[in-house]
């Protein structure tokens, strides 16, 4: 599968109790020169879920920022 900076994709998020989990939304921010050249990606999940965001560690501020 070709992917690019940018793409929007799904991907397995392991459940916090340790199960499997369930697919979720992410975006590819890795440099394309890498994602041609190497089997695994860096994504960023994206989410509509704003309940924590205030807390200074999360990105969400970010992308939900940029998306509107």
């Amino acid at each position: 599968m070709k992917i690019q900076r940018g793409d929007g994709l799904k991907a397995r998020f392991p459940h916090a109790s340790g199960g499997r989990g369930k697919k979720r939304p992410v975006v590819v921010v890795q440099a394309d020169i890498y994602n041609q050249r190497l089997r695994h990606a860096v994504v960023a999940q994206v989410t509509t879920n704003l309940d924590d965001k205030n807390d200074p560690v999360g990105l969400g501020n970010h992308l939900t920022a940029r998306s509107k």
